[in-house]
């Protein structure tokens, strides 16, 4: 299994920001009716009734299945693979390691693991609560 090195989310997002994103700094918008939320200084917490050990799990996982969209469109279909690949795997085992969460409330806490991880990665992805090389020790 081909494991990326090196390589940290926050620099694969960093490729991935489509231009019409950078000329929309350059061009002034109409005011918005609502001012889009600010990204978070700090990562979020781990969803309730998720420990600190499986928070990591399903974090990097869900992390580097949002990234391997950006490596497919990229290009590089043997790393979207790996990613998700291994994106999958720290997700059941996180999962694994709460036997005592309802069902309904493990769902609840991937689909905030979704969206948690479309704001810490969002731009330079300098709010991610793990970088790629943390992601990555937990890849066995």
């Amino acid at each position: 299994m081909r494991i990326l090195t090196g390589l940290t989310l926050a620099a694969l997002l960093a490729t991935a920001v489509p231009a019409f994103a950078q000329a929309a700094t350059e061009t002034p918008a109409a005011p918005a009716a609502e001012a889009p939320a600010a990204a978070p200084k700090a990562p979020a917490p781990a969803p309730e009734g998720v420990s600190d050990e499986a928070d990591k799990f399903l974090w990097c996982g869900h992390a580097l299945n949002f990234a391997s969209n950006f490596a497919k469109e990229g290009g590089d279909e043997d790393a979207a693979k790996a990613m998700l690949e291994n994106g999958g795997k720290l997700i059941e085992k996180g999962a694994a390691m709460l036997p005592d969460l309802a069902p309904e409330k493990l769902e609840a806490a991937k689909a905030a693991y979704v969206e948690q991880i479309k704001v810490e990665l969002e731009g330079s992805g300098e709010n991610a609560k793990f970088t790629y090389d943390e992601c990555m020790t937990l890849v066995q």
